[in-house]
């Protein structure tokens, strides 16, 4: 596989508006959690592209602040216009390159991490996701979706799904393995079956997993 800079390639901008977020599986997840967060909660929402997603995390928790980190800069410039809740604070930055960030270490209370992290490549997992601790408090969480392959070959399944989606997960141990670094504590995996709303995949193959896990 080729690799080039994220810059040249997550240049995708979503259709998604915050009412068709409102119905779709992200808010079913998001929901679960609504009395669990403590007020004044800062939630960092990465790869928030046009910002329907991290509004809708700001309407679900109203107490909290939230922050959108996309490395798009049309997209967070879309965001901007789109969404100006000033609970709500977007800002671009490379998942893989914590100077970009602009967040301080031990800051963070929930990380919200919806079909993001199999953009990156295998070689930078580590670092991003040793950086996604990094701006935890102790105790902080992460709530991931990532997708499935769910049948035939890899390469195959990225061709039908997307060009750029560079790592798969194909059972438990695959998804646990990506909280094993910098070591979360006690992953919770849990699959979920969802007709596929962008119809990239043959309806009924969107299969995806949700992860719970803590920081130490």
């Amino acid at each position: 596989m080729e690799v080039k800079p994220y810059k040249e390639t997550n240049n995708y901008l979503t259709s998604f508006t915050l009412e068709m977020r409102r119905g779709h599986i992200y808010n079913k997840i998001l929901t679960q959690y609504v009395s669990e967060i403590p007020v004044g909660a800062r939630i960092l929402h990465v790869g928030c592209n046009n910002g329907s997603t991290t509004a809708l995390i700001a309407e679900l928790f109203p107490t909290s602040t939230v922050i959108g980190m996309d490395i798009n800069e049309a997209a967070i410039t879309l965001a901007h216009l789109t969404y100006p809740d000033r609970r709500i604070q977007f800002q671009t930055g490379d998942l893989s390159d914590f100077d970009t960030w602009h967040i301080d270490d031990d800051s963070i209370d929930v990380v919200v991490a919806f079909d993001v992290l199999e953009h990156i490549y295998p070689h930078d997992i580590d670092v991003v996701m040793c950086n996604l601790k990094r701006v935890l408090k102790q105790g902080g969480m992460v709530w991931a979706v990532v997708p499935r392959a769910d049948g035939g070959d890899p390469e195959s399944l990225q061709t039908a799904y997307d060009s750029e989606h560079r790592m798969f997960f194909p059972n438990y141990r695959t998804v646990r393995a990506l909280f094993h670094i910098c070591e979360f504590f006690k992953p919770d995996v849990m699959l979920i079956n969802e007709p596929n709303p962008d119809q990239l995949i043959a309806p009924g193959r969107h299969n995806m997993w949700f992860v719970e896990v803590s920081a130490l």
